[in-house]
């Protein structure tokens, strides 16, 4: 007959509540390691339940006092399967019972890696809202910013929490932009570009140079935030979609930049353009009303970024 302890681990396998209460009853130790046919790892009851996503057994093992650090041969915990499996309740339960929120395991990485890896958002929330950092020094993978490239929402979070996580890069020098470029991820790579930190203007350019059409309106994250040069102006395709948006904030920081700008536009929104200043020179005309240039120049700006 089975142990007590491999009967609790089955219980808590299972999500059977009942079961897992009686085992304990009956003076099964809630923290005992239990083999798994599994390149012989042993584990617990906690890692069977986080890993199911059984919160309600979860959350009786751990107030029988089975410690939420518990670790396999291999370093793993029972966050780190509640995160790789993105059960998000068992997630909170344990770290709300004081899971460490950064101890490494599977290739040596923390819970908030897997988390982005996966794609899993509201794990991520709960983890940096636990204050786990958003860009560890991990001893072997990518940043999180570099593997949360599959979903914008998780680089949010993460760029919320550290804006320079943008900048940071790889052993081979890749930014978290390369890798969702690469992977044709452009929601990511516009969620980087507009609220991450700024990188090099002419880094930027070499990168979504090497996309297609698709990735044009990417092109107006780098005027939107920084002053660019006549130079790097050449590298933007002309006409380029989407530059119409950042015309007023280019306006805003110099005149000449705003000219490079609308020499790019695509003929559609320079048409629209035109027909703003035909009207309102017209009305103008009409009323003898003659309003200062800059004025002028914001209105169309304006205009053409609706």
């Amino acid at each position: 007959m089975a142990s007590l302890e491999a009967q609790l681990h089955a219980a808590a396998l299972e999500g059977d509540l009942d079961r897992l209460q009686a085992c304990l009853a009956a003076g099964a130790i809630p923290s005992a390691l239990v083999p798994r046919h599994v390149r012989g790892r042993h584990e617990s009851a906690l890692h069977a339940a986080a890993k199911r996503g059984h919160a309600a057994c979860v959350q009786q093992l751990l107030r029988a006092g089975t410690d939420p650090n518990i670790a396999t041969d291999d370093s793993v915990t029972p966050l780190h399967q509640a995160s790789i499996h993105r059960h998000l309740p068992c997630v909170e339960a344990l770290l709300a019972a004081g899971a460490a929120a950064e101890a490494c395991g599977w290739g040596r990485v923390p819970p908030l890696y897997i988390a982005a890896a996966k794609g899993d958002a509201p794990s991520v929330q709960a983890l940096l809202a636990a204050g786990v950092s958003p860009c560890p020094v991990l001893p072997s993978g990518w940043p999180p910013a570099h593997v949360g490239y599959r979903r914008a929402a998780v680089l949010r979070l993460l760029l919320a929490a550290q804006p320079e996580a943008a900048a940071h890069r790889t052993s081979d020098g890749r930014t978290p932009l390369a890798i969702a470029l690469s992977k044709q991820r452009f929601d990511s790579a516009h969620c980087l570009l507009t609220e991450g930190s700024v990188l090099p203007v002419d880094e930027v350019l070499a990168l979504l140079g090497q996309q297609g059409p698709e990735a044009q309106p990417l092109f107006a994250a780098l005027p939107a935030r920084q002053q660019m040069t006549a130079a790097e102006w050449a590298h933007v395709p002309a006409p380029c979609a989407g530059l119409a948006a950042v015309l007023p904030a280019v306006l805003g920081r110099s005149v000449e930049k705003a000219a490079l700008l609308v020499r790019h536009l695509p003929p559609a929104d320079s048409e629209r353009l035109r027909a703003a200043a035909l009207c309102l020179a017209r009305a103008q005309q009409v009323h003898g009303v003659h309003l200062p240039t800059p004025l002028v120049w914001r209105l169309l700006a304006n205009s053409a970024a609706d």
